[in-house]
């Protein structure tokens, strides 16, 4: 999710707003434009550099502090967070000293926002908790300052109020932002933390309502079918598994898991053939090995069956882990 480029684009309305009804200098006009376009096309040195000169010439301290803001987004957009930090706190600070009919409060809203994710990689979560709960009290209807909140309180591992916050995120999307790809990344994230305090009916949840807006994602249907299977339903997690298969037959997580969930249901043969498929895909993972060792051992138990399980082992073993190897092979 690109917050950068969304937010220039927004602001080039106030931004050109406020040239416009301030100065009739065609110029300086023209200056600011020019560092627009500049950040639009990524030229990120040329638009801070334009920004400059716009700042260093004009006198209306309104304009000037979307100026700052805009180039903070530069700076940002390269890395140089303490120069962004700088750039923003200076927006906010020449908002706080205008009149009150000058004042744009969703501009300060977004430049505490902006400072908060600074602070964060700058290494100051603490700080960047303060900024985007700032964020939220200047401008009630943003969900970035809302998520960027709860990707802290996940960073600080603060788990139950950062699920609790992205929820407030995507509510307040998708009531004034209608963000999609900030939808699908919240609900994402809220899921997968659900999972983690295994609060699994309220990952489907959001897994499925996730799957609702981009049905096709293999990771998603993936993760879900992992969640079902650690409620111990192995069939719904068997069905996850071959819907994400068919959508990419090269998935091997999926093609892996496949294998997995057919051992648990006792199909010895198509777990063979999965896990099998899976070891095709990547021959450099050791749990494979392990697996498709164990699925034949049991086969060999339960259906007399005669396959080599020991050659499993041992490449499990070439890994550096031969638990299985001198368990059931010495």
């Amino acid at each position: 999710m690109n917050n950068s480029t969304l937010v220039l684009g927004l602001f080039l309305f106030f931004s050109m707003t406020n040239i416009y009804s301030q100065s009739t200098n065609e110029d300086l006009s023209n200056i600011f434009k020019d560092a627009y376009l500049s950040a639009e096309n990524q030229n990120y040195d040329q638009a801070i550099e334009k920004y400059s000169n716009y700042i260093n010439l004009s006198s209306f301290e309104d304009s000037v502090a979307i100026a700052f803001y805009n180039r903070g987004h530069s700076y940002f957009a390269i890395s140089n967070f303490q120069n962004a930090y700088d750039d923003f706190d200076t927006t906010i600070a020449i908002l706080s000293n205008l009149d009150s009919l000058k004042k744009i409060p969703r501009l300060t809203a977004l430049a505490f926002n902006y400072r908060g994710l600074c602070c964060e990689n700058l290494g100051m979560l603490d700080e960047a908790s303060i900024d985007f709960f700032i964020a939220q009290l200047s401008d009630t209807t943003l969900f970035e300052p809302v998520f960027n909140g709860a990707m802290n309180c996940e960073a600080r591992e603060v788990y139950d109020t950062a699920i609790d916050e992205y929820y407030r995120a995507i509510y307040l999307n998708l009531k004034y932002s209608n963000d999609i790809d900030a939808l699908l990344h919240m609900l994402y994230r809220a899921a997968m933390l659900s999972r983690k305090l295994e609060n699994y009916d309220n990952a489907i949840q959001d897994f499925e309502m996730y799957l609702s807006i981009d049905s096709t994602n293999v990771d998603v249907i993936n993760k879900l079918g992992n969640t079902y299977a650690s409620m111990k339903n192995e069939e719904k997690a068997l069905s996850c598994y071959l819907k994400a298969i068919e959508y990419n037959p090269n998935f091997q997580d999926a093609v892996f898991n496949t294998g997995v969930a057919y051992l648990k249901l006792g199909d010895n043969s198509k777990s063979i053939e999965y896990i099998r498929k899976a070891i095709k895909l990547n021959d450099k993972n050791s749990d494979y090995y392990k697996t498709l060792g164990v699925a034949m051992l049991i086969s060999n138990e339960q259906d007399g069956s005669v396959y080599d399980f020991c050659y499993q082992f041992e490449k499990t073993c070439d890994f550096g882990d031969c638990e299985y190897l001198n368990q059931y092979c010495f």
